[in-house]
């Protein structure tokens, strides 16, 4: 698997737009980068396998208040086979090149219930630090990746 950068004004491979769901994802990371900013690699990904595009990634904007936001999702198609690991795994290891890594930590936000996502960031080392009144989304547990 390979993660694409969602750049403002680019044009995408028509070979990789197969994606019912692609416009609306394409659509609302340019809004994000309208309201949080464009700065690599802190920006959303198109997740590619075998030349199809099978999800999106990506930080919730540049690092703040020395935390780094990662999410991910799968395309209906493609959940239930480990891709979404793959993907947060993938924003991981973009964190940990990055400059800012040092002074940042990886965190994650999921709704408050066990869930898929629950059990990948488990896999992957995070912990739950609780619940939390996020303003977007409203109540939700957020988690930390813990580093060794």
């Amino acid at each position: 698997m390979q993660l694409l950068a969602i750049r403002p004004n680019q044009v995408l491979d028509p070979t990789l737009l197969t994606a019912p769901e692609l416009d609306s994802v394409l659509t609302a990371t340019l809004a994000m980068y309208e309201q949080r900013g464009y700065r690599e690699p802190w920006i959303g990904y198109l997740a590619v396998r075998s030349g199809q595009i099978i999800g999106t990634c990506g930080f919730a904007g540049q690092p703040k208040d020395h935390e780094a936001e990662i999410a991910y999702f799968c395309f209906p198609a493609f959940q239930g086979l480990g891709l979404a690991t793959e993907m947060a795994r993938l924003l991981i290891e973009t964190h940990r090149q990055a400059a800012a890594a040092a002074s940042c930590r990886v965190i994650a936000h999921t709704l408050p219930e066990v869930s898929a996502s629950t059990r990948i960031l488990a896999k992957l080392g995070f912990s739950c630090l609780g619940a939390i009144t996020h303003p977007e989304d409203g109540t939700v547990w957020k988690w930390a990746l813990l580093e060794s």
